[in-house]
């Protein structure tokens, strides 16, 4: 992630809000178990990463209670993108713009800030 992340910041600037930074390290812990390295790779993250609070209540979209505050809080800091691998929850809106915001996949969002794929030599 973290290389990913180093490409993306060449083509984009980097937003999120507290509760997402809580959320992220809570579901890196889970995965980890030295918390000493998760803690000083996920600061080394977000170097760079600025911090909003401001959420926007979006009425009449389809998202659990528990990752409103996420989409909300893209839509408050005018993101022209959310990233999220939530595909359980944020699946139904992977390439929709919600309040201004195109949601996407990692796996797209080279794509999105027109990074060019590698070909292989095989053909």
């Amino acid at each position: 992630m973290g290389e990913f992340l180093r490409c993306v910041r060449k083509r984009a600037e980097l937003a999120s809000s507290p509760a997402a930074v809580d959320k992220a390290l809570r579901n890196v812990e889970r995965k980890l178990t030295d918390a000493t390295v998760v803690a000083r790779n996920f600061q080394e993250l977000l170097k760079g990463v600025s911090l909003s609070s401001s959420v926007v209540e979006l009425p009449g979209v389809e998202l659990v209670e528990k990752d409103r505050h996420i989409l909300g809080a893209a839509v408050g800091s005018t993101c022209s993108h959310l990233l999220t691998g939530d595909q359980r929850h944020f699946q139904h809106l992977f390439g929709n713009v919600v309040g201004g915001v195109r949601v996407v996949h990692a796996a797209v969002l080279p794509e999105e800030l027109g990074f060019q794929r590698s070909r292989s030599n095989n053909g």
